[in-house]
């Protein structure tokens, strides 16, 4: 009946939309819908819920919370893209249908409930010092979907054709979008920033007394700690 719900709303849309249409669609009777369901809002919201599940656990699919931050996040990010891609037209419904006047309250609630595991993620970067703390997590969750639903919409319309190389530049632009900005490193106090992540203390110590000391003024060591934090992040991640 779900299968069916969806090829009606893709044809008819949701004006159109009726247990009738349906019925006809999976080749029931109308009151076998009504069994599982009391009217068509219902169906829709219910709908709604197993879809969104199913794309969260797409998207959480070979997690695992010991991989780096990095690591993780790109995984859940591409796991986020494929799943726009090869499940278009659930993805196209759920943007769709949240939007409309006929989802309920506790779905939508259900569904940012949700996010949680995603938030988790971003928020594990922030502990670490790898994201910005200046954006709230929501915002970068938001920020990265869109740009996923548009490379998506722009692939599976045959305009911009995404192969491997193009996927993991894009994911590079979202990680420069919510990495950290250096500049706000309290070099003096480096104990709860990144240089608390395992081995960047020790590794950044070494960098600053070869070449000029802690309580120099701050910007000396900026330039040339970019680039030693790049090396380092490309051998962490």
């Amino acid at each position: 009946m779900f299968e069916a719900s969806l090829d009606v709303l893709i044809n008819h849309g949701f004006v159109n939309f009726s247990m009738g249409g349906v019925a006809k669609q999976a080749n029931i009777a109308v009151g076998t819908i009504y069994l599982y369901f009391k009217h068509k809002e219902d169906l829709l919201n219910q709908l709604y819920l197993k879809l969104y599940k199913e794309s969260v656990d797409r998207f959480l699919e070979h997690y695992n919370p010991n991989d780096s931050f990095r690591e993780s996040l790109k995984l859940v990010w591409v796991n986020c893209l494929k799943h726009s891609i090869n499940h278009y037209t659930e993805s196209h419904f759920l943007e769709q249908y949240y939007k409309s006047p006929y989802i309920y309250d506790s779905p939508k609630q259900m569904a940012e409930q949700m996010k949680k595991p995603i938030h988790d993620i971003i928020q594990k970067g922030k502990e670490l010092g790898l994201v910005r703390s200046d954006l709230d997590n929501e915002m970068i969750f938001l920020g990265m979907l869109g740009f996923l639903r548009e490379l998506a919409n722009e692939h599976v319309g045959n305009v911009y054709f995404l192969d491997e190389d193009r996927i993991n530049k894009a994911f590079e632009m979202s990680w420069n979008m919510i990495i950290a900005l250096l500049y706000n490193l309290n070099f003096e106090d480096y104990g709860n920033s990144i240089l608390a992540v395992s081995g960047f203390d020790a590794a950044l110590h070494h960098f600053i007394n070869a070449g000029c000391g802690v309580h120099e003024k701050k910007l000396s060591v900026r330039s040339s700690f970019l680039d030693f934090f790049a090396f380092y992040l490309s051998a962490l991640v």
